[in-house]
């Protein structure tokens, strides 16, 4: 049995995600880690323009490449630098990530799937979490 008019409904979603949505972003509290995360942020900001949340600026963004530079650059701090290290970029992926803090690759297999289209698929659910899971395990090696 549904209440309301659709229309009705689609605003009371909307109400939910700004607010829920709205407060992990400001909040300071709660760190947002990802690889490429900002501008996973942007993307947000441009495909949900009507989502309050997105336009504001987050806080506690952490973006796993520039942690894995910072750590590369202190861990060379004092020594003769050599031409490698001094090269040494952070993976380009999360995935590549993993394979260079964890030992094994993220599986992709779902990465290029339709995001859009709802409601997600049981693999698509895993794979997020995934994803999510992964990045905190590399935060955990990076910050040791």
């Amino acid at each position: 049995k549904k209440i309301g008019s659709g229309e009705q409904q689609q605003d009371q979603r909307k109400t939910v995600l700004e607010d829920v949505l709205g407060r992990i972003l400001r909040d300071p509290k709660i760190k947002k880690i990802g690889h490429g995360i900002r501008q996973d942020l942007k993307d947000c900001r441009k495909s949900f323009p009507h989502v309050n949340a997105f336009r504001e600026e987050a806080s506690q963004v952490l973006e796993l490449q520039e942690l894995w530079n910072l750590r590369a650059a202190a861990a060379t701090k004092g020594e003769k630098k050599k031409q490698k290290n001094k090269d040494e970029k952070a993976p380009e992926s999360l995935s590549k990530l993993g394979v260079a803090l964890l030992g094994k690759p993220l599986q992709k297999s779902k990465a290029f799937s339709n995001w859009s289209r709802r409601p997600l698929t049981p693999a698509q659910l895993y794979y997020a979490a995934l994803d999510a899971h992964v990045a905190l395990q590399i935060l955990q090696k990076l910050m040791k």
